[in-house]
């Protein structure tokens, strides 16, 4: 049973269309029609970016992740830490801050729901109130709360409520987990210096942490152990190289010039 939920999760991870019970008029608004072409063309993009991974896996030109001796980082108490972020899956988000010197072993997980020790399938239903989320352990002598929001809101689009690209379901929105007043006033500013870029409002949730569950095995440093896995290349790798492109100077050693 349990060689079998590896192998699905494993597998290139398709649209989650109905994952919340939404219906074709629900999302984003649009009317059924619309709705059904944006589900077409985002199945489509995502078939074509699979097509591509894999020519560009045979090609030998898979995006190298991050050295795994690197995500490792022991931070020293003192100087430690820690974000919880949600903004769509959170293969995306862990493999993105993993790029980062002075970023410890990010690690993905739920929060935001009210289900003690939630399971992925649990979660994918979009019926625990649970986000796929990420816990950033970072060093705050070379790193900010400001910077890591900075980071977290160039990498997924704050104003697709319950979505983000081909996955859709509440577990996909975009979420702040604080911890104390200090947070909760850095993300409001934030929200609030963001929000004049983008033509539609920001729907970010900034809401207290009230528990962090961590995901399964497979679910961990999975960009790492399968740089070359469809979903991976084509919805995973461009967030990885927009952070190695616009925050290079941020780049952990070794990373200045990785591909």
């Amino acid at each position: 049973m349990r060689r079998r939920k590896e192998r699905r999760t494993l597998a290139l991870r398709t649209p989650s269309w109905r994952s919340s019970a939404e219906s074709d008029d629900d999302i984003q608004g649009f009317g059924p029609r619309t709705a059904l072409t944006v589900r077409f063309a985002l199945t489509l993009l995502v078939l074509v970016g699979a097509w591509l991974a894999m020519t560009r896996l045979n090609k030998g030109e898979t995006l190298v992740p991050a050295p795994a001796a690197a995500l490792n980082v022991s931070i020293p108490q003192e100087r430690l830490a820690v974000a919880h972020l949600g903004g769509g899956c959170f293969w995306c988000l862990e493999a993105a801050f993993e790029q980062l010197q002075g970023v410890g072993d990010v690690e993905s997980g739920y929060a935001g729901g009210s289900l003690q020790n939630p399971t992925y399938p649990q979660v994918s239903t979009g019926k625990t109130g649970h986000a796929e989320v990420v816990r950033v352990p970072y060093d705050k002598t070379l790193l900010s709360y400001d910077d890591i929001l900075d980071v977290f809101f160039s990498i997924h689009d704050p104003t697709t409520k319950d979505a983000q690209g081909p996955d859709h379901g509440t577990q996909y929105r975009s979420i702040i987990l604080v911890q104390n007043d200090e947070e909760a006033a850095t993300a409001r500013g934030k929200v609030a210096a963001i929000a004049p870029l983008w033509s539609r409002p920001v729907v970010t949730e900034i809401v207290p942490l009230q528990g962090f569950w961590l995901a399964e095995p497979e679910h961990q440093d999975y960009f790492a152990r399968n740089p070359g896995a469809p979903y991976c290349q084509s919805i995973v790798a461009p967030k990885v190289t927009k952070i190695r492109t616009k925050y290079k100077k941020m780049l952990r050693t070794g990373l200045e010039k990785a591909q």
